[in-house]
């Protein structure tokens, strides 16, 4: 059975202090995880915090070199 995918777009709140509970849930309901962080958003949480609970790359830049595509393929591969 293949996993759902569920995609965050994260930008700068203090709600983000509870997104790592929220990451960590998913996670145990065996959901695939991928997450865009805004430059506010890492004000609130690291970057290899949120890449330790999903255990996938977190992107921050979607539009460096050899990535220009990064940020259609995410939303299309995204169940949620």
């Amino acid at each position: 059975m293949e996993k759902n995918k569920i995609l965050f777009i994260l930008t700068g709140s203090i709600s983000l202090y509870k997104m790592s509970y929220v990451l960590s849930h998913f996670m145990k309901l065996n959901f695939e995880i991928k997450v865009v962080m805004a430059d506010s958003a890492k004000k609130f949480i690291n970057v290899s915090t949120v890449e330790g609970l999903t255990h996938q790359k977190v992107y921050t830049e979607l539009y460096e070199n050899g990535h220009n595509m990064d940020h259609i393929h995410l939303v299309r591969r995204a169940d949620l």
